[in-house]
């Protein structure tokens, strides 16, 4: 049973992290799912219910070094719900500090690039409840991603670098304008309906220069 959840997970880890992810696996008896893409979470835990044990999902497009950290981001979920069922919030200090627990034990297992090392050093202080919610962090492990050939040679831009009135253009094709900051997100009109949303900072977005005069 080892050698078959260490072949699945070495599809998606850094293979120096398979060996002690496999451990967690099978220590919590957690189902593992490779969940296809979305754009709201990279991953979920579920704690156990009825004849369901922990189940993790983990999004399958996630460059090895991101897919770890989600992961392990969600085993620190399972270890707070053990230890404190739902007597704590879900991203409340004691999730802060199993986490930055957690990712301690991976850095020195030297795993990560320096740069995402240093990254990782940094958002350890004060884990956040995503990881996109981190720029610094974020923007590191963004470099890892495997290129989208659809925006191959196309300038990207993050939409808190946009001034506001910008249009632009999402890697789905929907096209936005740019309104104003709200706290954490910035106010976008989508085009043509005028439907409002509110857009992650770091989302990569094309200007669209033809409509911006």
């Amino acid at each position: 049973m080892r050698a078959r959840i260490s072949e699945q997970l070495a599809k998606y880890l850094p293979a120096s992290a398979v060996e002690l992810c496999t451990d967690w696996v099978i220590n919590y008896k957690i189902q593992v799912k490779v969940a296809a893409p979305r754009s709201t979470k990279r991953g979920d835990y579920r704690h156990p219910f009825q004849n369901r044990g922990h189940r993790i999902s983990v999004n399958g497009d996630l460059n090895p070094y991101s897919f770890l950290i989600t992961f392990t981001h969600e085993v620190a979920h399972l270890i707070v719900w053990n230890n404190h069922r739902n007597s704590v919030l879900p991203h409340g200090l004691e999730w802060q500090q199993t986490f930055a627990e957690l990712l301690r034990l991976l850095l020195k297992m030297d795993i990560f690039p320096s740069d995402i090392k240093t990254a990782l050093l940094n958002y350890i202080r004060k884990p956040k409840a995503s990881t996109a919610s981190d720029a610094e962090l974020f923007k590191v492990l963004e470099k890892y991603e495997e290129p989208d050939p659809a925006l191959e040679g196309l300038e990207l831009y993050y939409v808190e670098e946009l001034n506001d009135g910008t249009i632009f253009r999402m890697e789905n094709g929907r096209i936005f304008k740019k309104i104003h900051k709200l706290r954490k997100y910035f106010l976008c009109e989508e085009i043509p309906s005028k439907s409002l949303f509110r857009i992650n900072p770091l989302a990569r977005v094309v200007v669209c220069e033809n409509m911006n005069h």
